[in-house]
């Protein structure tokens, strides 16, 4: 009977740990389809928010408590579903101060998660834009298209099968001693 103690003790901590990585990802999130573009490109974000968080583009180095963004628009605001990837270009909300970098020239930026209508920054992402070059560009490593379920969706399904696989085998040992 002890190992079917253990056993549980086990299960139910990987059920534990599981669970907490769902919840985990249930947050605030953003990201990008890609860090690396070249000029022109159109940049993908994809940001999980309320309706008051906002994503705004930035020149590296610089936080949203400085200069103003250059793109910007509300996650769940003006027409926009969190979780729902937006071409970055296509921002509700510019600032002509900054139409120098409208058409996001080569160069290094961050992009910005704030919360509520504030400074707060719940997550940034870094990207690269480059001149375009005559040979094709290796591909790069992708974020997933909905970061709220994202990468999870690869540890829950297998984490499922393996509990019941192993809830199985405990219970075929458990009606033969």
């Amino acid at each position: 009977m002890l190992p079917f103690k253990k056993a549980r003790c086990v299960l139910l901590s990987f059920l534990f740990l599981l669970t907490t990585a769902v919840f985990a990802v249930d947050s605030d999130t953003l990201a990008t389809d890609k860090t690396a573009y070249t000029v022109g490109e159109e940049i993908l974000v994809t940001a999980v928010g309320s309706d008051k968080d906002w994503v705004g583009l930035y020149v590296a180095g610089e936080v949203p408590s400085g200069p103003e963004s250059i793109w910007w628009y509300y996650v769940a605001g003006d027409g926009n579903t969190s979780g729902t990837a937006k071409p970055l270009q296509k921002a509700e909300y510019s600032n002509p101060s900054r139409a120098d970098l409208h058409g996001i020239p080569a160069g290094e930026y961050t992009v910005f998660l704030c919360a509520n209508d504030g400074y707060e920054v719940l997550s940034s992402v870094n990207i690269t834009v480059s001149e375009a070059s005559a040979e094709p560009a290796a591909p790069t490593g992708s974020a997933p298209a909905n970061p709220k379920t994202g990468d999870v969706t690869y540890l829950l399904i297998p984490g499922i099968l393996l509990l019941a696989a192993v809830i199985a085998v405990l219970q075929k040992k458990r009606k033969n001693a």
